[in-house]
């Protein structure tokens, strides 16, 4: 059986993960790439920094997502042997949430919110009957691991819901990253037509009573500037309220 060797295992999770990330996110390097080598360098070599399965990045690239596959399917098909004995399928099954949580340290290494941008990692099983073994109540502590390493473990269906939330993100960010700079700038058109207001407002006040055919016409042209101010207040006031309302940490610069 193929998956019975590791190499060619993790060649097929590979594959399986670069074509859920490319079913979802548009194949640009700016979104997400695969193989990719972090700055964070490896334990025992600091020359050379870490290599993820891939990572997916955040718009504003501090809450990027490393993510690397594993498959821990030798003690898992040994468990299931229908003539274990209840003390042999009990080692093995030990053996089992051992791999799983040795899978989970190795996936923690690739968290580097400083040098990398990554605050969490997720360890991809491209199996959703290892996912839900995994799961079992047995090995709660499994997840209680990850938890506190901050690594979600996750099968192709549970990984798609990820990716989903991270590409509407990004999408929200570029409709939104220049919110305030736009804000900034109708405020300040909104000054300049106040003040355009003002003076002209003096104008019309200069304009000699007797002239009522140039007067009518400098009234009328008052008229259409008084709308264009009030035009204008509503046009800051939403624009503010909307800027008030979206998450300050959204607006940082990167």
């Amino acid at each position: 059986m193929l998956l019975l060797h590791s190499n060619k295992r993790g060649t097929w999770g590979n594959t399986q993960l670069d074509q859920l990330l490319s079913s979802y996110l548009t194949k640009d390097n700016r979104l997400y790439k695969t193989e990719f080598q972090l700055n964070k360098k490896r334990a025992n070599n600091k020359e050379e920094g870490l290599r993820v399965d891939a990572i997916v990045f955040s718009a504003d690239n501090k809450s990027n997502i490393a993510i690397d596959s594993k498959f821990p399917l030798e003690n898992y098909l040994s468990s299931t042997d229908s003539n274990l004995t209840e003390e042999q399928k009990e080692q093995l099954e030990k053996k089992f949430e051992n791999d799983v949580k040795k899978h989970i340290d190795k996936v923690a290494e690739y968290i580097s919110p400083e040098e990398d941008g990554i605050k969490y990692a997720i360890m991809f099983v491209p199996s959703e009957v290892i996912f839900s073994k995994i799961n079992e109540r047995r090995y709660y502590s499994i997840v209680e691991v990850a938890f506190k390493k901050r690594v979600s473990i996750c099968s192709p269906a549970i990984l798609l819901v990820y990716i989903d939330q991270v590409r509407l993100w990004n999408e929200t960010w570029e409709q939104y990253k220049n919110l305030d700079k736009i804000t900034s700038e109708i405020v300040k058109f909104w000054n300049n037509l106040r003040l355009f207001k003002e003076r002209w407002e003096k104008i019309v006040e200069t304009v000699e009573s007797n002239n009522e055919k140039t007067l009518k016409a400098i009234k009328e042209f008052n008229t259409s500037t008084r709308k264009l101010i009030e035009t204008g207040e509503k046009i800051k006031d939403r624009e503010s309220a909307l800027l008030k309302n979206f998450p300050k940490d959204a607006l940082e610069k990167e």
